[in-house]
């Protein structure tokens, strides 16, 4: 009779443990696997008489029970892991292919732009669709920023001297526009992207 009062107090302390235990865990996946394993220890516990017929060790299976869960857990934070590192791998591998590729780019662009609009490319920022791979499909966007080459600048520079130029407060000066469209078609052409839309934007870039 001791026994079994003994036993039903084990029960009763230990369900209201894993009831503490169930609202202090966060809502995650870890939470399954310990209400799985508490699952395990309470059905091990009332299943406690018939093991003492048999002899059976309810400690050492407890203890069989964690060291399993410790194994899976200690293997999917190993498969995390591996999966974190991949991703960075990824994430170099890409970043490194991008500025060769621009590095590239900007080395088939130099002629023909500083022969036909005496501009040479600073920097080039590619915009693929998200959540995909870094394909030719996946491009979106060619970011190319330009500026006007070093050679035409020393050119402007030799002029003796300028005409003054007098703006009365009461007119609005409009600054001409530069049409780029001459200077995306040049750069189509040069890096066969017919598809693909290119942006010109005036200045040094990011770097």
């Amino acid at each position: 009779m001791a026994f079994l009062i003994e036993w039903m107090k084990q029960i009763i302390l230990f369900i209201l443990i894993a009831i503490v235990i169930d609202l202090l865990l966060p809502s995650n996946k870890m939470k399954k696997y310990i209400q799985l394993i508490i699952g395990l220890i309470l059905i091990i516990m009332f299943l406690k008489p018939v093991f003492s017929i048999f002899n059976v060790n309810i400690s050492e299976e407890i203890n069989k029970h964690m060291t399993n869960f410790d194994q899976h857990v200690e293997e999917e934070s190993m498969d995390n892991l591996i999966n974190l590192q991949k991703t960075d791998i990824q994430a170099s591998t890409d970043a490194y292919i991008l500025e060769e590729m621009s590095k590239q780019l900007i080395h088939e662009a130099e002629e023909p732009l500083l022969e036909e609009h005496a501009i040479e490319v600073n920097e080039i920022i590619f915009y693929f669709q998200s959540d995909t791979e870094l394909t030719y499909e996946s491009l979106q966007t060619i970011e190319v920023y330009v500026q006007t080459s070093e050679g035409d600048l020393e050119e402007v520079n030799t002029i003796e001297q300028v005409e003054e130029v007098i703006i009365h407060p009461n007119e609005e000066v409009e600054e001409p526009e530069e049409d780029v469209e001459p200077i995306i078609h040049t750069l189509k052409d040069v890096w066969e992207v017919h598809d693909k839309e290119i942006n010109i934007i005036w200045g040094e870039g990011h770097s």
